[in-house]
């Protein structure tokens, strides 16, 4: 599977980087659009769902459906998964929805009549037409077909298994994992990731389930030296990393926005790939009841003892907290985790 980072930016879109978002599609290597905007590029006729990769739309940040555009004709685009409510995650839907129903595009119109499946937490739609308008949820409904996430679940879109459990965020949230039909392990003991620029780019309930009670934090390390090269977690402490060379593993996962938990190591556990949020520099102080503040992110040091409790092979560091440099995060990821470590950067695609 390929994954292309949208954006990373937390909790608002700077130049060159939108909020969360990523785009996930089956197969092979794909090439970047250098054209810019797929809407830009000539159509040759519709193509046959069965001759095209599947495409996940995941997350649907504030920037991230412009981004989308550069890799992806929209039309094309298979479904959508938004791991929690808040609007760093999902304001796009809001223009995407006016797109799919008024744009004459061919790259939108390919859709035809089509409804885009949208995975989400209870109420998503609800949350979208209180800014629209009162009439507006049969609007959206007319081009989104949303199904609400409520504890483990799982779904099948074109040749990609999603399944997805409650993570720890203060609101009902949901890491996602995927797989891949038919698809073979990496031959590498790491999965190989390559940067591919963007044309012009500048750079469950409310209440958490026993599965998502987060985990206590490591404290953070002042190591601050990082280039995210494949193998340099080598270097990290003994008794971390990631799982032996010789186990295959074909599947992604996601954390969503998320403290620590275990229910997170859980749905990665087959996963060669963690794609983790680190959004605190520094955690609150204490543990559950005893924290001074909510618990609702990863530090660095988390997500990598997440990836190591996991077992995956490469961890990918994203939504950073915004005073944190992604050298940085990788540096601190890796006194935790001894595998592969990368920062996730708009436009760059990995192989997952």
């Amino acid at each position: 599977m390929q994954l292309t980072v949208l954006g990373t930016s937390a909790p608002f879109p700077v130049p060159g980087n939108a909020c969360s978002g990523y785009l996930l599609r089956s197969g092979g290597p794909v090439a970047s659009d250098a054209a810019g905007s797929a809407l830009s590029l000539p159509m040759a006729g519709p193509v046959a769902p069965d001759a095209r990769p599947t495409s996940l739309w995941i997350d649907a940040g504030t920037g991230t459906f412009a981004e989308l555009q550069r890799h992806l004709a929209p039309g094309d685009l298979d479904a959508i998964f938004v791991s929690h409510r808040h609007a760093d995650h999902t304001a796009d839907l809001l223009v995407a929805s006016y797109a799919y129903r008024f744009s004459t595009a061919p790259a939108l119109a390919a859709r035809g009549s089509r409804r885009i499946p949208v995975f989400g937490p209870e109420g998503l739609a609800e949350r979208l037409a209180e800014y629209l308008g009162p009439t507006a949820l049969a609007g959206l409904e007319s081009v989104f077909e949303f199904t609400e996430l409520h504890g483990w679940g799982e779904a099948r879109v074109g040749d990609l298994d999603l399944s997805w459990g409650p993570v720890s965020h203060g609101v009902p949230a949901f890491g996602l994992t995927v797989v891949e039909r038919g698809a073979s392990a990496p031959a590498a003991a790491a999965a190989t990731a390559a940067a591919v620029p963007a044309a012009a780019a500048a750079s469950a309930s409310a209440t958490a389930t026993a599965a998502a009670v987060p985990a206590a934090a490591a404290p953070a390390s002042a190591s601050a030296a990082a280039d995210g090269a494949p193998g340099a977690g080598a270097a990290a402490a003994s008794g971390t990393g990631g799982v032996a060379a010789g186990t295959p593993r074909t599947a992604f996962t996601y954390s969503g926005d998320t403290a620590p938990c275990i229910s997170l190591v859980e749905l990665a556990e087959e996963s060669a790939t963690l794609l983790c949020e680190a959004g605190y520099d520094v955690a609150p102080s204490g543990s559950g009841e005893a924290a001074s503040g909510e618990y609702v992110h990863c530090t660095p040091e988390d997500a990598g003892r997440q990836a190591t409790e996991a077992g995956v092979r490469m961890l990918v560091l994203t939504h950073i907290a915004e005073n944190l440099a992604p050298a940085a995060a990788v540096a601190r990821a890796r006194t935790t985790f001894a595998g592969d470590i990368r920062a996730a950067k708009s436009g760059a695609t990995f192989t997952v």
